[in-house]
């Protein structure tokens, strides 16, 4: 559906768009779990590191505007960085 992201104005809307890569993210994390809980943490978090979130957001976004998919890329990649700290924060006490 197209223009689901932008605000009446054609600003992108980044409350959408930031809970649309949260969910995104977290679906892609759901389909991986299974390969993760057998790999050793520092492979995981390399993988996460080296998805290719490009070609991901970008098949899932197809049809709308490539700033909103940039956008959205960008966010997902946030959250993965995000993710990867945590992991080793926790790491660190281990």
């Amino acid at each position: 559906m197209k223009d689901r992201f932008l605000l009446a104005g054609g600003s992108p809307d980044m409350t959408a768009l930031s809970e649309w890569a949260e969910e995104y993210y977290q679906s892609l994390m759901r389909m991986t779990d299974g390969f993760f809980a057998q790999a050793d943490i520092k492979d995981v978090m390399e993988s996460m590191r080296n998805m290719p979130f490009e070609h991901l957001v970008a098949k899932e976004l197809a049809g709308e505007e490539e700033s909103i998919v940039g956008i959205a890329v960008a966010l997902v990649r946030e959250i993965a960085e995000r993710e990867i700290k945590y992991i080793q924060a926790y790491l660190q006490y281990l």
